[in-house]
């Protein structure tokens, strides 16, 4: 949903609320799982700063050493205010739902994304 032209930053919440007034009606089961992406190096390129810190002669080992670290996929999650595990990114398609197919041949909607933000859902 972000930065599209023709769309506006309220579609996704319009989408969402309009979502959650249909399952109240029918009385169907929904899950809604938000999630904010806070990563402060999104958007860095990698091969400037390498170049930056070859120019300014940091050893190739610590080059290697800081690219390790701020380019490295790992996250966790905080639930209540305390992190859980840490667990590396991927995308893996395992059928664990199908998301919420929407009433009156509407097509089925499973995601939405903004910028840094995802709202996951299914029944």
């Amino acid at each position: 949903m972000a930065f599209l032209a023709g769309r506006y930053i309220l579609d996704g919440p319009l989408v969402i609320s309009e979502i959650m007034s249909w399952e109240r009606r029918t009385g169907r089961d929904l899950f809604l799982f938000k999630t904010d992406f806070e990563k402060a190096y999104d958007n860095v390129n990698w091969e400037f700063l390498l170049s930056i810190m070859s120019q300014m002669s940091f050893p190739k080992r610590w080059c290697k050493w800081i690219y390790g670290v701020v380019s490295s996929a790992r996250s966790s999650v905080l639930v209540n205010g305390s992190p859980t595990f840490e667990f590396d990114y991927s995308k893996v398609k395992i059928g664990a739902f199908d998301g919420v197919i929407l009433p009156n041949g509407g097509p089925k909607l499973s995601h939405l994304l903004y910028a840094d933000d995802a709202i996951i859902l299914g029944e």
